[in-house]
């Protein structure tokens, strides 16, 4: 993590230690007493793709070409800087399925340093995690077990006994709406109603959707991997109707990290939703 990145935007030239590089932003400091603060982040390849989608099993699963160790530093910054993260009831089932998953929402939040920071910030260990879940399809069993702590589920159905009863046993929190998916306008009355001042989705696409509909989108940091992946089956950052008018940022800051022996170059970019 002792490369620097260097800036490109603005006062480009200046070399930057990584860690601590998103932690400077004070995404707390942005959020208003009537709304909340919503963000999202995406590592991308140039040609777009997010994700690859196994044909066989048809589960998604980010390109380990454009993973990278200090691209997921910067992501757990992020994290660090959220009252709740939202995701979604497939990222959840897919956690299940990995024979190491820890049924944490954000895994690997066990780092000393962003203990620390959250802990001065008077804040809990770990972010709360809203689930988006069209058909309360969980892991319950996995989830018991979990070392998370607050999960909010959201959905439009309502439980069997048998769900009630998992959802019981499992400790979590279950919020019925009344639309047919639940809506970024959804999110954002739970966050009021539940103090949540920073919302971060980590869940792909169908999240970012909701809050891009919403019009609730403040912030999107995106980390491009340069290089190109090509391939058939794969996600990009969002997908569906034509927005109209559509969606516009501005750039407020762009890095470059070096390429490493076995990994690519990356552009860091923060852009905020043009008002």
């Amino acid at each position: 993590m002792d490369v620097p990145v260097t800036r490109l935007h603005p006062s480009p030239g200046d070399s930057l230690p990584l860690s601590g590089l998103y932690l400077a932003h004070k995404l707390r400091e942005r959020a208003g007493s009537s709304q909340p603060y919503f963000y999202s982040n995406f590592v991308v390849s140039l040609d777009g793709r997010i994700s690859k989608i196994d044909p066989i099993t048809g589960q998604s699963y980010p390109p380990p070409a454009i993973t990278h160790e200090r691209d997921w530093r910067l992501y757990l910054e992020l994290a660090a800087q959220s009252d709740a993260v939202v995701t979604s009831g497939r990222r959840l089932r897919q956690m299940a399925k990995r024979a190491a998953a820890d049924m944490r929402c954000i895994e690997q939040t066990g780092h000393t340093d962003l203990i620390e920071w959250r802990r001065q910030y008077r804040l809990p260990p770990h972010p709360a995690c809203i689930v988006l879940t069209a058909s309360l399809d969980l892991p319950f069993t996995e989830l018991r077990e979990r070392e998370h702590g607050n999960i909010i589920l959201m959905s439009p159905v309502q439980p069997t006994a048998d769900q009630t009863q998992a959802i019981k046993s499992a400790d979590l929190d279950l919020v019925t709406v009344d639309n047919a998916r639940v809506t970024g306008d959804d999110i954002r009355r739970l966050a009021m109603k539940r103090g949540f001042a920073t919302i971060y989705s980590i869940g792909g696409p169908e999240v970012l959707s909701a809050l891009v509909a919403a019009k609730l989108l403040n912030r999107l940091y995106l980390s491009f991997a340069l290089c190109l992946l090509a391939g058939r089956q794969f996600h990009t950052i969002l997908s569906g109707e034509n927005l109209t008018p559509p969606f516009d940022f501005d750039l407020h800051e762009l890095y470059l990290d070096p390429p490493a022996a076995d990994k690519p170059g990356y552009l860091f970019a923060t852009l905020d939703r043009r008002a």
